[in-house]
This record gives C-alpha cells, structure tokens and sequence, in this order.
C-alpha cells in the first residue's frame, strides 16, 4: 500500500471504514481511500462519498 498499490490503499481503507481485522478508524480510512483515489482507484471514490455522506447523516 505504501508503494502505490492502489488496490491495496483501497482494501485497507475499507478495513479501517468497517473495522475489520482493526479499530474502526474513519481518519486513517479517508487518508487510504484518497490514496488510492490519487492512484486512480474509481472505487475508492465511491467509499469516500459513503463515508463523508454518514458523517454528514
């Protein structure tokens, strides 16, 4: 993930959205989930939108 590998950026940003396997720890989610987003991952701009759309419910 620390490479660049946007696919794991995603997969560990959705582990600490849902706190699988981890704390729950939406900070470090967004901070995965851009990455990965950064790294032209389509779908981690779907969890991004889900999660800044709960924090907004």
């Amino acid at each position: 993930a620390e490479n660049d590998d946007h696919k794991s950026q995603q997969i560990i940003g959705n582990y600490f959205s849902e706190g699988i396997g981890t704390r729950k720890d939406i900070i470090k989610a967004i901070y995965w989930l851009n990455k990965a987003k950064e790294n032209r991952n389509i779908s981690a701009n779907f969890f991004l939108e889900r999660i800044l759309w709960d924090l907004l419910q």
